[in-house]
């Protein structure tokens, strides 16, 4: 009978444990030790859409797509980094102000035409696990953040457009070891290049992001290799000795 009794409680201690999620959430200080660098990516949409085909006219409209926008900013590792990490803080629109919301549908649109589901996927993937001074950060602060970054501090569409006179009104093309170099110029550090080729331009070589690297307190760095590649158009980290070029899509 001790021994039933031992076995039952047994079971009910394991059942109360595996029903509350949050018993299973990484501390702060298992997050901190999750990630060593942080990657803010930037998009430039009218690559996705001319290699895929898939925009709409309604969301080509929105997106101004002849210029670089937010895709986020992700804690990663050499093997990817931290993905999901806090389900009790879902995302929530409400929190931020109005303003914030108007700066995100310009400067962080989704390529899909549901901007806020993009910015919820984001979040939640991305930013509950991201730290700062050793505590979580909060909505607000991790959009507003973003957004200064593409807006202002790392505009890599003015710099192009200053040093390699891109207008966006015509396709434009560069060598890859070029722009390397401007971004070092601006910066001081290397980054990372993504490009796609199109198999219905003989494999033309089109940029399709730019990566650029922070330390977890937030200074600037030279971005590690790319630990995964892929995505929706098959990226892959631009070879100096590549042309590259812009599309134009016209609104």
């Amino acid at each position: 009978m001790e021994i039933l009794n031992l076995f039952s409680l047994l079971i009910s201690y394991v059942s109360v444990g595996t029903s509350h999620n949050e018993d299973f959430l990484p501390t702060e200080k298992a997050l901190s030790e999750s990630y060593t660098y942080l990657m803010l990516t930037q998009d430039f949409p009218s690559t996705y859409c001319h290699v895929t085909q898939s925009c709409t006219e309604e969301v080509i409209q929105a997106l101004e797509p002849n210029m670089f926008k937010i895709h986020g900013l992700w804690p990663m590792d050499d093997k990817g980094g931290p993905q999901f990490c806090d389900p009790g803080r879902p995302f929530n629109p409400k929190l931020l102000s109005s303003s914030t919301l108007d700066q995100m549908n310009t400067w962080w649109p989704s390529y899909k035409g549901n901007n806020t589901a993009f910015w919820e996927h984001e979040w939640d993937k991305h930013g509950t696990c991201l730290l700062l001074e050793e505590k979580s950060v909060e909505q607000d602060w991790f959009f507003n953040t973003v957004l200064g970054y593409n807006r202002d501090q790392y505009n890599i569409t003015r710099w192009i457009d200053t040093a390699m006179d891109f207008n966006g009104e015509k396709e434009f093309e560069a060598p890859v070891v070029d722009l390397r170099s401007l971004i070092k110029t601006e910066i001081g550090v290397g980054v990372n290049l993504l490009c796609a080729k199109d198999p219905n331009e003989d494999n033309k070589v089109y940029l399709d992001q730019i990566s650029i690297c922070l330390t977890p307190d937030l200074e600037l760095m030279d971005c590690p290799p790319l630990p995964i590649g892929g995505g929706d158009i098959g990226d892959y980290e631009c070879g100096d000795n590549e042309v590259f070029h812009l599309p134009t899509l016209k609104q």
